[in-house]
Protein backbone atom coordinates (compact mmCIF):
# COMPACT_ATOMS: atom_id res chain seq x y z
CA UNK A 1 0.00 0.00 0.00
CA UNK A 2 1.43 3.52 -0.15
CA UNK A 3 2.09 5.85 1.97
CA UNK A 4 1.99 9.41 2.22
CA UNK A 5 3.13 11.96 4.73
CA UNK A 6 0.57 14.87 5.38
CA UNK A 7 0.63 17.26 7.90
CA UNK A 8 -1.83 18.98 10.37
CA UNK A 9 -2.73 21.51 7.93
CA UNK A 10 -3.69 18.93 5.18
CA UNK A 11 -6.14 16.12 7.11
CA UNK A 12 -7.78 19.40 8.96
CA UNK A 13 -8.22 20.39 4.66
CA UNK A 14 -9.83 16.94 4.05
CA UNK A 15 -11.81 16.53 6.59
CA UNK A 16 -13.50 19.94 6.23
CA UNK A 17 -14.25 19.02 2.49
CA UNK A 18 -15.67 15.99 3.65
CA UNK A 19 -18.39 18.15 5.47
CA UNK A 20 -19.71 15.03 8.00
CA UNK A 21 -18.41 16.82 11.43
CA UNK A 22 -20.94 18.50 13.93
CA UNK A 23 -20.65 22.46 13.64
CA UNK A 24 -18.39 22.62 16.78
CA UNK A 25 -15.83 20.63 15.26
CA UNK A 26 -16.24 21.82 12.05
CA UNK A 27 -15.55 25.34 13.69
CA UNK A 28 -12.99 23.90 15.92
CA UNK A 29 -10.78 22.91 12.62
CA UNK A 30 -11.74 25.83 10.71
CA UNK A 31 -10.12 28.24 13.95
CA UNK A 32 -6.69 25.81 13.81
CA UNK A 33 -6.60 25.75 10.69
CA UNK A 34 -6.33 29.60 10.34
CA UNK A 35 -3.69 30.85 12.81
CA UNK A 36 -3.66 27.50 15.60
CA UNK A 37 -0.57 26.08 16.88
CA UNK A 38 0.85 23.12 15.77
CA UNK A 39 -0.78 21.63 19.51
CA UNK A 40 -4.38 23.40 18.36
CA UNK A 41 -4.31 21.77 15.04
CA UNK A 42 -3.11 18.51 16.84
CA UNK A 43 -6.16 18.38 19.03
CA UNK A 44 -8.72 19.57 15.86
CA UNK A 45 -7.27 16.89 14.13
CA UNK A 46 -8.25 14.16 16.59
CA UNK A 47 -11.13 15.56 17.34
CA UNK A 48 -12.52 15.51 13.36
CA UNK A 49 -10.94 12.05 12.82
CA UNK A 50 -13.27 10.86 16.27
CA UNK A 51 -16.27 12.91 14.91
CA UNK A 52 -16.14 10.82 11.72
CA UNK A 53 -15.76 7.62 13.74
CA UNK A 54 -18.53 8.22 15.59
CA UNK A 55 -20.53 9.00 11.90
CA UNK A 56 -19.39 5.26 11.50
CA UNK A 57 -16.95 6.41 8.41
CA UNK A 58 -13.77 5.57 10.28
CA UNK A 59 -12.70 2.94 13.16
CA UNK A 60 -9.86 3.17 15.39
CA UNK A 61 -7.11 0.94 14.92
CA UNK A 62 -6.91 -1.49 17.94
CA UNK A 63 -3.00 -1.59 18.43
CA UNK A 64 -1.73 1.99 19.01
CA UNK A 65 0.56 3.19 16.49
CA UNK A 66 4.72 4.40 17.01
CA UNK A 67 6.03 7.48 19.67
CA UNK A 68 1.79 7.44 20.61
CA UNK A 69 0.70 8.28 17.45
CA UNK A 70 -3.29 7.18 16.75
CA UNK A 71 -4.38 5.14 14.07
CA UNK A 72 -7.48 5.26 11.65
CA UNK A 73 -8.72 3.28 9.33
CA UNK A 74 -11.09 4.82 6.40
CA UNK A 75 -13.36 2.31 5.68
CA UNK A 76 -14.41 4.69 2.28
CA UNK A 77 -11.16 4.88 0.99
CA UNK A 78 -9.63 2.26 2.50
CA UNK A 79 -6.70 3.78 4.02
CA UNK A 80 -4.80 3.79 6.93
CA UNK A 81 -4.78 7.28 8.67
CA UNK A 82 -2.07 7.51 11.90
CA UNK A 83 -1.76 10.89 13.80
CA UNK A 84 1.49 11.51 15.64
CA UNK A 85 1.80 14.02 18.17
CA UNK A 86 4.02 17.21 17.96
CA UNK A 87 7.69 16.71 18.06
CA UNK A 88 9.97 16.40 21.15
CA UNK A 89 11.21 19.55 22.43
CA UNK A 90 12.68 21.91 20.01
CA UNK A 91 15.23 23.43 22.49
CA UNK A 92 18.09 21.78 25.05
CA UNK A 93 16.70 21.89 28.45
CA UNK A 94 20.02 20.24 29.02
CA UNK A 95 21.29 21.33 32.86
CA UNK A 96 24.57 21.27 34.43
CA UNK A 97 24.26 21.26 38.34
CA UNK A 98 26.30 20.68 41.74
CA UNK A 99 24.08 18.78 43.94
CA UNK A 100 24.05 20.70 47.28
CA UNK A 101 21.89 21.25 50.46
CA UNK A 102 20.76 25.01 50.27
CA UNK A 103 20.15 27.41 53.15
CA UNK A 104 16.50 26.90 53.27
CA UNK A 105 17.26 22.73 54.24
CA UNK A 106 20.15 23.79 56.86
CA UNK A 107 17.42 24.14 59.57
CA UNK A 108 18.35 21.92 62.34
CA UNK A 109 14.85 20.47 62.02
CA UNK A 110 14.72 19.30 58.27
CA UNK A 111 18.22 18.95 57.77
CA UNK A 112 17.53 15.76 60.13
CA UNK A 113 14.59 14.38 57.94
CA UNK A 114 18.07 13.42 56.06
CA UNK A 115 19.13 10.98 58.56
CA UNK A 116 16.43 8.29 57.86
CA UNK A 117 17.81 8.15 53.89
CA UNK A 118 20.93 8.07 54.77
CA UNK A 119 20.53 5.20 57.45
CA UNK A 120 18.30 3.27 54.61
CA UNK A 121 21.68 3.71 52.33
CA UNK A 122 23.61 2.35 54.71
CA UNK A 123 21.13 -0.69 55.83
CA UNK A 124 19.63 -1.54 52.51
CA UNK A 125 20.38 -4.90 51.51
CA UNK A 126 18.43 -5.94 48.63
CA UNK A 127 16.09 -4.61 45.75
CA UNK A 128 13.09 -5.88 47.40
CA UNK A 129 14.41 -3.52 50.73
CA UNK A 130 14.44 -0.36 48.43
CA UNK A 131 10.66 0.26 48.65
CA UNK A 132 11.36 1.73 52.07
CA UNK A 133 14.25 3.79 51.76
CA UNK A 134 12.79 5.02 48.55
CA UNK A 135 9.61 6.20 50.41
CA UNK A 136 11.98 7.96 52.75
CA UNK A 137 13.15 10.27 49.79
CA UNK A 138 9.78 11.04 47.80
CA UNK A 139 8.85 11.62 51.80
CA UNK A 140 11.62 14.67 52.28
CA UNK A 141 10.64 15.92 48.62
CA UNK A 142 7.18 16.12 49.27
CA UNK A 143 8.48 18.19 52.39
CA UNK A 144 10.89 20.46 50.77
CA UNK A 145 8.93 20.90 47.77
CA UNK A 146 5.27 21.51 48.73
CA UNK A 147 2.42 21.25 45.68
CA UNK A 148 5.21 18.80 43.71
CA UNK A 149 4.51 16.11 41.93
CA UNK A 150 8.12 14.39 42.90
CA UNK A 151 8.85 10.50 42.37
CA UNK A 152 11.83 8.12 42.59
CA UNK A 153 11.95 5.46 39.93
CA UNK A 154 14.88 3.00 40.25
CA UNK A 155 15.22 0.46 37.35
CA UNK A 156 15.84 -2.85 38.35
CA UNK A 157 18.70 -4.97 37.51
CA UNK A 158 17.11 -6.40 34.59
CA UNK A 159 15.95 -3.51 33.25
CA UNK A 160 19.47 -2.11 33.29
CA UNK A 161 21.04 -4.75 31.63
CA UNK A 162 18.50 -5.83 29.12
CA UNK A 163 19.18 -4.25 25.50
CA UNK A 164 15.64 -2.39 25.72
CA UNK A 165 16.47 -0.36 28.96
CA UNK A 166 13.81 0.25 31.74
CA UNK A 167 10.16 -0.09 31.26
CA UNK A 168 9.17 2.83 33.15
CA UNK A 169 10.56 6.10 32.98
CA UNK A 170 8.19 8.81 34.60
CA UNK A 171 4.61 8.86 36.02
CA UNK A 172 3.94 12.32 34.09
CA UNK A 173 5.46 10.94 30.72
CA UNK A 174 3.31 8.62 28.50
CA UNK A 175 5.30 5.72 27.59
CA UNK A 176 6.00 5.96 23.71
CA UNK A 177 5.62 9.11 23.38
CA UNK A 178 8.66 10.71 21.81
CA UNK A 179 9.22 12.83 25.35
CA UNK A 180 9.93 9.23 26.93
CA UNK A 181 12.62 8.76 24.14
CA UNK A 182 13.98 11.77 24.51
CA UNK A 183 14.33 11.11 28.07
CA UNK A 184 15.31 7.83 27.66
CA UNK A 185 18.32 8.93 25.22
CA UNK A 186 19.56 12.06 27.60
CA UNK A 187 18.48 10.72 31.05
CA UNK A 188 18.94 7.38 30.86
CA UNK A 189 21.18 6.70 28.08
CA UNK A 190 23.97 10.01 28.49
CA UNK A 191 23.24 10.87 32.27
CA UNK A 192 22.38 14.10 31.69
CA UNK A 193 19.74 16.04 33.69
CA UNK A 194 16.61 18.00 32.54
CA UNK A 195 15.05 21.16 33.28
CA UNK A 196 11.97 22.79 31.63
CA UNK A 197 11.27 25.85 33.29
CA UNK A 198 7.91 26.03 31.49
CA UNK A 199 6.62 23.87 29.34
CA UNK A 200 3.90 25.80 27.61
CA UNK A 201 7.07 27.80 25.49
CA UNK A 202 6.76 24.28 23.60
CA UNK A 203 2.94 23.47 23.46
CA UNK A 204 3.58 20.56 21.38
CA UNK A 205 4.43 18.98 24.38
CA UNK A 206 1.30 18.70 26.15
CA UNK A 207 -0.07 15.75 24.58
CA UNK A 208 2.48 13.71 25.76
CA UNK A 209 1.72 14.03 29.07
CA UNK A 210 -0.67 12.46 30.91
CA UNK A 211 -1.16 15.74 33.32
CA UNK A 212 -1.01 18.61 30.44
CA UNK A 213 -1.55 21.16 32.98
CA UNK A 214 1.88 20.96 34.35
CA UNK A 215 4.00 23.49 33.56
CA UNK A 216 7.87 22.98 35.55
CA UNK A 217 9.85 19.66 35.21
CA UNK A 218 13.19 18.42 36.35
CA UNK A 219 14.67 15.23 35.83
CA UNK A 220 17.85 13.56 37.11
CA UNK A 221 19.27 10.43 36.35
CA UNK A 222 20.05 8.19 40.00
CA UNK A 223 23.97 7.76 38.17
CA UNK A 224 27.34 6.61 39.65
CA UNK A 225 29.83 5.09 38.25
CA UNK A 226 29.11 6.03 34.75
CA UNK A 227 25.57 3.80 34.81
CA UNK A 228 22.15 4.93 35.53
CA UNK A 229 19.62 3.17 37.65
CA UNK A 230 16.51 5.17 37.86
CA UNK A 231 14.97 8.67 37.69
CA UNK A 232 14.48 11.40 40.10
CA UNK A 233 11.70 13.43 38.79
CA UNK A 234 9.63 16.73 39.95
CA UNK A 235 7.02 18.73 38.19
CA UNK A 236 4.79 21.60 39.18
CA UNK A 237 1.11 22.99 37.73
CA UNK A 238 3.11 27.15 37.84
CA UNK A 239 6.20 27.97 35.53
CA UNK A 240 9.94 28.43 37.08
CA UNK A 241 9.07 26.56 40.21
CA UNK A 242 12.14 25.26 40.21
CA UNK A 243 14.93 28.05 41.85
CA UNK A 244 18.74 27.01 41.74
CA UNK A 245 18.84 25.90 45.26
CA UNK A 246 15.60 23.15 44.36
CA UNK A 247 17.79 22.17 41.59
CA UNK A 248 20.51 21.42 42.93
CA UNK A 249 18.79 19.54 46.53
CA UNK A 250 17.19 17.70 43.62
CA UNK A 251 20.97 16.51 42.24
CA UNK A 252 21.77 15.81 46.01
CA UNK A 253 18.99 13.44 46.36
CA UNK A 254 19.30 11.84 42.78
CA UNK A 255 23.25 11.05 43.71
CA UNK A 256 21.91 9.59 47.29
CA UNK A 257 19.13 7.60 45.74
CA UNK A 258 21.65 6.39 42.96
CA UNK A 259 24.34 5.09 45.50
CA UNK A 260 21.13 3.92 47.46
CA UNK A 261 20.20 1.58 44.52
CA UNK A 262 23.76 0.49 43.31
CA UNK A 263 24.78 -0.73 46.76
CA UNK A 264 21.09 -2.58 47.53
CA UNK A 265 21.93 -4.45 44.40
CA UNK A 266 25.78 -5.08 45.26
CA UNK A 267 24.64 -6.20 48.80
CA UNK A 268 21.65 -8.36 47.16
CA UNK A 269 24.20 -9.86 44.94
CA UNK A 270 26.99 -10.92 47.87
CA UNK A 271 23.93 -11.77 50.59
CA UNK A 272 21.36 -13.54 48.38
CA UNK A 273 23.27 -14.48 44.89
CA UNK A 274 24.39 -18.17 44.72
CA UNK A 275 28.29 -17.84 43.68
CA UNK A 276 28.02 -20.97 41.32
CA UNK A 277 24.60 -20.00 39.35
CA UNK A 278 24.16 -16.26 39.85
CA UNK A 279 20.35 -16.87 40.54
CA UNK A 280 19.23 -16.32 44.37
CA UNK A 281 19.98 -18.16 47.33
CA UNK A 282 17.39 -20.32 49.00
CA UNK A 283 17.42 -17.56 51.82
CA UNK A 284 16.53 -15.26 49.61
CA UNK A 285 13.91 -17.31 47.98
CA UNK A 286 11.99 -17.61 51.86
CA UNK A 287 11.71 -13.73 52.37
CA UNK A 288 10.26 -13.07 48.65
CA UNK A 289 8.00 -16.21 49.12
CA UNK A 290 6.80 -14.61 52.30
CA UNK A 291 6.20 -11.58 50.44
CA UNK A 292 4.87 -12.73 47.51
CA UNK A 293 2.21 -14.85 49.82
CA UNK A 294 1.36 -11.45 51.48
CA UNK A 295 1.06 -9.42 48.38
CA UNK A 296 -1.26 -12.14 46.94
CA UNK A 297 -3.50 -11.96 49.86
CA UNK A 298 -3.56 -7.85 49.47
CA UNK A 299 -4.09 -7.53 45.97
CA UNK A 300 -6.49 -11.10 45.14
CA UNK A 301 -3.69 -12.13 42.08
CA UNK A 302 -2.62 -15.66 41.89
CA UNK A 303 0.95 -16.54 42.81
CA UNK A 304 2.59 -19.49 41.10
CA UNK A 305 5.32 -22.01 42.21
CA UNK A 306 7.24 -23.82 40.39
CA UNK A 307 9.63 -26.47 41.50
CA UNK A 308 12.55 -27.79 39.17
CA UNK A 309 14.63 -30.59 39.26
CA UNK A 310 18.12 -31.64 36.98
CA UNK A 311 17.07 -34.90 36.29
CA UNK A 312 19.22 -37.63 36.64
CA UNK A 313 21.85 -35.28 37.88
CA UNK A 314 23.89 -37.70 39.52
CA UNK A 315 25.04 -39.54 36.63
CA UNK A 316 26.29 -36.71 35.18
CA UNK A 317 29.18 -36.00 37.93
CA UNK A 318 29.71 -39.94 38.36
CA UNK A 319 29.95 -39.87 34.54
CA UNK A 320 31.67 -36.66 33.61
CA UNK A 321 32.87 -34.89 36.93
CA UNK A 322 31.68 -32.37 39.11
CA UNK A 323 33.10 -29.56 36.48
CA UNK A 324 30.52 -30.97 33.93
CA UNK A 325 28.28 -30.96 37.06
CA UNK A 326 28.61 -27.49 38.01
CA UNK A 327 28.66 -26.44 34.17
CA UNK A 328 25.25 -28.28 33.68
CA UNK A 329 23.44 -26.05 36.83
CA UNK A 330 24.98 -22.90 35.08
CA UNK A 331 23.08 -24.04 32.19
CA UNK A 332 19.97 -24.57 33.62
CA UNK A 333 20.18 -21.45 35.84
CA UNK A 334 20.93 -19.27 32.90
CA UNK A 335 18.02 -20.23 30.70
CA UNK A 336 15.81 -19.92 33.93
CA UNK A 337 16.71 -16.57 34.20
CA UNK A 338 17.01 -15.21 30.81
CA UNK A 339 13.16 -16.88 29.92
CA UNK A 340 11.19 -15.92 32.82
CA UNK A 341 9.41 -12.62 33.39
CA UNK A 342 11.25 -9.19 34.85
CA UNK A 343 8.90 -9.78 37.89
CA UNK A 344 9.75 -13.95 38.64
CA UNK A 345 12.18 -14.65 41.24
CA UNK A 346 14.30 -17.74 39.96
CA UNK A 347 16.01 -19.45 42.87
CA UNK A 348 18.52 -22.41 43.43
CA UNK A 349 16.59 -23.88 46.05
CA UNK A 350 19.21 -26.51 46.87
CA UNK A 351 21.65 -29.00 45.17
CA UNK A 352 20.28 -29.48 41.33
CA UNK A 353 16.85 -28.29 42.42
CA UNK A 354 15.41 -24.63 41.31
CA UNK A 355 12.24 -22.61 42.24
CA UNK A 356 11.12 -20.32 40.69
CA UNK A 357 7.69 -17.21 41.82
CA UNK A 358 5.51 -16.39 39.30
CA UNK A 359 3.66 -13.75 40.97
CA UNK A 360 -0.26 -12.82 39.22
CA UNK A 361 0.20 -15.87 36.42
CA UNK A 362 -2.17 -17.87 36.17
CA UNK A 363 -2.44 -21.52 35.87
CA UNK A 364 -2.13 -21.36 32.00
CA UNK A 365 0.37 -18.48 32.10
CA UNK A 366 2.38 -20.90 34.82
CA UNK A 367 1.88 -24.17 32.56
CA UNK A 368 3.20 -21.73 29.24
CA UNK A 369 6.17 -20.94 31.08
CA UNK A 370 7.01 -24.25 32.71
CA UNK A 371 6.72 -26.28 29.50
CA UNK A 372 8.91 -23.49 27.87
CA UNK A 373 11.74 -23.71 30.41
CA UNK A 374 11.30 -27.19 29.83
CA UNK A 375 11.62 -26.75 25.83
CA UNK A 376 14.68 -25.38 26.27
CA UNK A 377 16.80 -26.39 28.39
CA UNK A 378 16.03 -30.09 26.74
CA UNK A 379 16.91 -28.59 23.11
CA UNK A 380 19.96 -27.29 25.07
CA UNK A 381 23.46 -29.45 24.71
CA UNK A 382 26.74 -28.71 26.92
CA UNK A 383 30.37 -29.09 25.74
CA UNK A 384 31.87 -31.44 28.98
CA UNK A 385 35.75 -31.77 28.84
CA UNK A 386 35.81 -35.01 27.23
CA UNK A 387 34.68 -32.99 24.32
CA UNK A 388 30.94 -35.00 24.41
CA UNK A 389 27.98 -33.01 24.49
CA UNK A 390 25.99 -33.53 27.41
CA UNK A 391 21.82 -33.54 27.36
CA UNK A 392 19.83 -32.44 29.82
CA UNK A 393 16.78 -32.32 30.87
CA UNK A 394 14.40 -31.06 33.58
CA UNK A 395 11.13 -31.92 35.49
CA UNK A 396 8.83 -29.35 36.77
CA UNK A 397 6.14 -29.43 39.54
CA UNK A 398 3.72 -26.53 40.14
CA UNK A 399 0.84 -25.34 42.14
CA UNK A 400 -1.12 -22.04 42.33
CA UNK A 401 -1.69 -19.90 45.71
CA UNK A 402 -4.55 -19.54 46.81
CA UNK A 403 -6.55 -21.81 43.75
CA UNK A 404 -4.70 -24.48 45.24
CA UNK A 405 -3.19 -23.78 48.42
CA UNK A 406 -4.39 -21.66 51.38
CA UNK A 407 -0.79 -21.12 52.77
CA UNK A 408 2.68 -21.08 52.07
CA UNK A 409 3.68 -23.99 53.60
CA UNK A 410 0.78 -26.32 51.77
CA UNK A 411 1.86 -24.60 47.89
CA UNK A 412 5.02 -25.55 48.71
CA UNK A 413 4.38 -29.13 49.35
CA UNK A 414 1.85 -28.99 46.45
CA UNK A 415 4.39 -28.30 43.94
CA UNK A 416 7.57 -30.09 45.22
CA UNK A 417 6.83 -33.14 47.15
CA UNK A 418 3.71 -34.19 44.70
CA UNK A 419 3.67 -32.47 41.71
CA UNK A 420 7.74 -32.33 40.95
CA UNK A 421 7.75 -36.06 42.13
CA UNK A 422 5.05 -37.13 40.09
CA UNK A 423 6.92 -35.83 36.95
CA UNK A 424 9.78 -37.65 38.46
CA UNK A 425 7.36 -40.96 38.40
CA UNK A 426 5.95 -40.38 35.24
CA UNK A 427 8.97 -40.69 32.88
CA UNK A 428 11.00 -37.30 33.83
CA UNK A 429 11.46 -34.57 31.31
CA UNK A 430 7.50 -33.15 31.73
CA UNK A 431 5.63 -30.57 33.83
CA UNK A 432 3.03 -31.61 36.08
CA UNK A 433 0.72 -29.49 37.76
CA UNK A 434 -1.37 -30.53 41.07
CA UNK A 435 -5.06 -31.31 40.93
CA UNK A 436 -7.33 -33.34 43.55
CA UNK A 437 -6.21 -36.57 41.54
CA UNK A 438 -3.21 -36.01 42.81
CA UNK A 439 -3.99 -36.09 46.35
CA UNK A 440 -2.09 -39.09 46.97
CA UNK A 441 1.44 -39.17 47.56
CA UNK A 442 3.52 -41.39 45.05
CA UNK A 443 5.51 -43.79 46.14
Amino acid sequence: MKKERIGYDALLEDVLRRGQIPPDVDAEARRALSDGSQLEKWRAVIRSLEALRENGLLRRHEEPGPAGSIRYIDLERALIITVAPPPVPVRDHTISVAPRIPESIRARDRLAMIDPILTSVATCQSEAELGGAIENIERFLREVLPGHVSTVIPFTARENAGPEGPARLSTVIREGSELADYVRRLVVAEGRALHFADLAEEAHLAPQLIDPSLRTAALFPLRTGGETFGVLEAWHPSPGALSEDDLGFLALLATIAGGLVKNARRLEHLLFMDPLTGVHTRGYFEAEFDREIERSNRTGQSLALLMIDVDDFKGVNDTHGHAAGDSALKTVAEILKDRVRQVDVVTRYGGEEFAVLLPGATEEVARRAAERLRAVVEATRITVSDSRLLRLTISIGGALYPEHAKSRDELLDLADRIALLTAKRQGKNRVVFWHPGLDERPH
